[in-house]
């Protein structure tokens, strides 16, 4: 798995062990949302699983935007964008490469056609995931968040089936920390700001709040290095939410 991840790593044009650091803030967010055991084992394939597929349509990226692998590292940049600066980025991109007329031909279509190849791309990912899990071995609950991996707390993900708390608690958690390991690089204010961004639409407002990508307490270092887990008052304890505690997440 962890090789595998690796390979995720390149072709989404992240450095390497970004899916290994997003597993570990998944299940940093699944220890204080008090997830089983079935739950966490599911958090932790994901996690590592969940971009494995992402070169499945490489080509066919490539020939959208040119650099398939910058395109998709630089793709996360657009969760801090107004609509206006996401469309920017997608007519600089379809505009790199090719011939006046390729480029244009491009800009012309891909409202048309690209857009929903691009989502599909999504669906491709997740199912090839899901099968892949379940040809190894893989519980029930790792292969259906495995084919969740894309879906959004507002319903408005792919494949756009489920909504809200629907969408089972592992895809909840995965969905914010890959994003959240992103811009934590940039610091812990830049990864708090997107994940406020987008709760409510794309992520579960009540595992934003969980704050599991916050700087880690003495007492929560050690837990993390041995695998120790809370007991629901000492998530209290550690996290004190603005209403006084942390028992909101949807099972």
């Amino acid at each position: 798995m962890a090789t595998l991840s690796y390979a995720a790593d390149l072709g989404l044009g992240q450095p390497m062990e970004h899916c290994m650091r997003q597993t570990v803030i998944a299940l940093r967010l699944a220890d204080l949302a008090g997830a089983s055991a079935p739950e966490r084992e599911a958090t932790y394939y994901l996690g590592l699983m969940m971009n494995v597929y992402c070169h499945a349509d490489a080509a066919e990226q490539a020939r959208w935007f040119g650099d398939d692998i910058s395109f998709k590292g630089a793709a996360f940049d657009t969760l801090d964008m107004s609509t206006a600066g996401s469309i920017a980025f997608l007519v600089r991109r379809l505009s790199s490469h090719g011939s006046g007329m390729a480029r244009a031909r491009r800009l012309a279509t891909f409202p048309i056609s690209g857009q929903k190849q691009m989502l599909s791309f999504l669906n491709t990912h997740s199912t090839l995931g899901s099968q892949f899990a379940e040809r190894i071995g893989l519980g029930d609950a790792a292969r259906d968040a495995i084919g969740q991996a894309y879906e959004q707390w507002d319903g408005k993900g792919q494949p756009g089936l489920l909504r809200g708390a629907e969408v089972c608690l592992p895809a909840r958690l995965v969905h914010l920390a890959s994003p959240v390991e992103v811009f934590g690089r940039r610091g812990v204010e830049a990864a708090r700001t997107i994940a406020r961004r987008h709760s409510g639409t794309e992520f579960d407002p009540a595992v934003v709040e969980l704050r599991g990508f916050e700087p880690l307490t003495p007492s929560m270092r050690t837990r993390c290095a041995t695998g120790l887990r809370y007991s629901p008052a000492e998530r209290r304890t550690e996290y004190q939410g603005p209403a006084g505690g942390r028992g909101g997440v949807s099972r």
